[in-house]
């Protein structure tokens, strides 16, 4: 034989009522940069985006941005490269308007 407690769990009945927040997907709190080559490597191209969080505040976007790694094939910096497989970390040092 068990004995219950009297009344009402207050936690389960609330947990029903409750509205659903309404989640943004978190990309559309993002800033997309250009990453161009550097020009070591001949005519600087564009070589993809990157995401960065947008200026909130004191919060800079550029200064998330800056010493960031990006890691790209040679062949995309170069067209007819005797390198193509090999791999190239390029380290972000200057960010203007929305190319760095």
């Amino acid at each position: 034989h068990i004995n219950m407690a009297k009344g009402k769990n207050k936690k389960i009945s609330k947990r029903g009522n409750v509205a659903k927040k309404n989640e943004k997907h978190s990309f559309l709190k993002k800033k997309w940069y250009k990453i161009l080559s550097p020009p070591t490597f001949g005519p600087s191209t564009m070589v993809g985006y990157t995401p960065v969080n947008k200026t909130i505040g004191t919060k800079i976007s550029k200064d998330f941005l800056m010493n960031r790694v990006c890691d790209v094939s040679h062949a995309d910096i170069r067209d007819n490269s005797n390198f193509a497989k090999k791999r190239c970390r390029m380290v972000v040092e200057e960010v203007k308007a929305d190319v760095c």
